[in-house]
């Protein structure tokens, strides 16, 4: 098998239990929406974007902006963006790629302490060579 070099611009982490978050629809282009809310399961998060999975059949469309609340290690989280990519992986369930429109200093660094936490709990050490 070829080597495959990691070309993703964050580490994702992937939760260990389940993470849900409520998705809306606050605007589509220039025009302010109000829609209802809908529980999504999220399956990775990063610094620039997550992964969720719904029933909900949703468009893959920047002028269609999201705003996506969760709670992660006694932290609230309330983020903006639009989704990148949707994948169906069942019958009525879809996967779905979202990137956050700015950057989160909290969740960013949330997202931190867990990878450190995971990397003491496997109790892998990261080793550097220096080559000259």
């Amino acid at each position: 098998m070829p080597e495959r070099n990691y070309c993703r611009k964050y580490m994702r982490i992937k939760p260990e239990s389940p993470v849900f978050a409520d998705i809306t629809i606050v605007r589509i282009g220039e025009c302010k929406v109000v829609t209802g809310t809908a529980r999504v399961r999220l399956t990775d998060l990063s610094p620039g974007g997550l992964r969720f999975v719904s029933p909900l059949s949703l468009p893959v469309d920047n002028r269609v902006l999201i705003e996506l609340k969760f709670n992660m290690l006694e932290h609230t989280f309330k983020l903006n963006g639009h989704i990148v990519h949707k994948t169906g992986i069942e019958i009525n369930e879809y996967e779905y790629g979202f990137s956050f429109t700015e950057a989160d200093d909290e969740l960013r660094s949330c997202l931190k302490n867990l990878f450190n936490n995971m990397i003491v709990r496997m109790n892998k050490h990261v080793v550097i060579l220096k080559f000259s």
